[in-house]
């Protein structure tokens, strides 16, 4: 699932009004009984008996709340599994995740700096139909933390990763990005287009790379159009062609679960305002470099051409046709380069 639509974070549809009076009485009981109230009135497609057992197996550990002085209360978060106050919410989705997978096998992919895997870790420890995969850096995290990640076995499998947390997020996002790829049935994965691009850079002198983009193919969920977003910008494309997915009668795509026409166009537009910003910063890069330019007519007051990286470039000067010609680029209009003779 990821990042909401909106790139936060997901919250209930409705805050319910929920009775107070109830709330003050289950907490007198427990803490578990409060939630599970709490949850019923949020999670009201849920069958609360179900929910409630949920619930009571999530928080199975102590939960004190200290009286400090006249109406201040502190109420204690370390008392669970791994002592980190994301037990409280790890464990409960652990739990409904066992309830809502419906048989399917679910895999849950988490990057983390240290208390965040071992929550997650514990909380969906042994749940049926779920995989769990935690990417921790190396050296980053305390020895207790990765003890926490490393010793359950079972569903549990924690990846320790050469780099910072940051890597484990990227890691994170470009998996999402290559479930995309693969329900296309491409022969590669983000890794190996990457590293296309990573040696054109390294043996041509700022090559213009761009590529196409369909958003909204069969089955993309937020959080893999997130990571399509994350790793175009990474590449840094020049220019970029950018569609929504239409249907093909007759093809696979075709009979697989369709995405609204309005998130595609939506997600159409958040890739273009990206490959908008590549496309300037490329451009601004171009400023001071020389270029051979192949000059073909005259436009808006310049003689443009196209240098060898395929950019509009426009000087002013008269009957340049057909000449090539060095050019010391010094400005940008919109999509034009503009320069001087040399």
């Amino acid at each position: 699932m990821g990042l909401a639509p909106d790139g936060g974070l997901f919250v209930p549809e409705r805050i319910p009004q929920v009775d107070m009076e109830r709330v003050e009485y289950l907490a007198g009981r427990s803490y578990a009984d409060m939630a599970a109230y709490l949850a019923s009135e949020i999670m009201d497609d849920m069958d609360p008996e179900m929910l409630r057992k949920a619930v009571h197996e999530a928080y199975d550990f102590p939960i004190v709340l200290r009286h400090l002085d006249g109406k201040l209360y502190t109420l204690e978060l370390f008392h669970g599994p791994t002592f980190a106050f994301k037990d409280f919410g790890a464990r409960f989705m652990g739990r409904v995740a066992a309830m809502l997978n419906g048989g399917r096998v679910l895999t849950v992919l988490a990057a983390t700096s240290g208390d965040t895997g071992s929550a997650v870790a514990h909380g969906f420890r042994g749940v049926p139909g779920v995989r769990v995969v935690i990417l921790y850096p190396e050296g980053k995290v305390s020895p207790l933390q990765e003890a926490q990640m490393t010793t359950l076995g079972g569903n549990i499998y924690p990846l320790r990763v050469d780099g910072m947390f940051d890597d484990c997020q990227r890691l994170v996002k470009e998996m999402f990005c290559d479930e995309t790829l693969r329900r296309m049935n491409r022969k590669y994965d983000t890794a190996r287009f990457y590293e296309s691009v990573t040696l054109l850079r390294r043996y041509f002198d700022r090559p213009a790379i761009t590529t196409d983009l369909i958003c909204g193919f069969p089955g993309e969920t937020e959080a893999e159009f997130d990571a399509t977003l994350s790793f175009i910008e990474k590449c840094g494309f020049a220019a970029m062609h950018i569609f929504p997915y239409s249907i093909r009668p007759g093809t696979k795509a075709a009979a697989m679960e369709q995405v609204p026409s309005a998130v595609k166009e939506q997600r159409a537009g958040r890739a273009a305002q990206a490959a908008e910003t590549m496309r300037q910063a490329y451009l601004q890069g171009c400023v001071g470099r020389v270029y051979p330019v192949l000059f073909e007519q005259e436009k808006d007051g310049y003689y443009t051409g196209h240098a060898p990286n395929y950019c509009e470039v426009g000087v002013r000067a008269n009957d340049l046709h057909n000449k090539v010609l060095d050019i010391r680029i010094i400005g940008i209009n919109g999509e034009m380069l503009i320069g001087e003779l040399t």
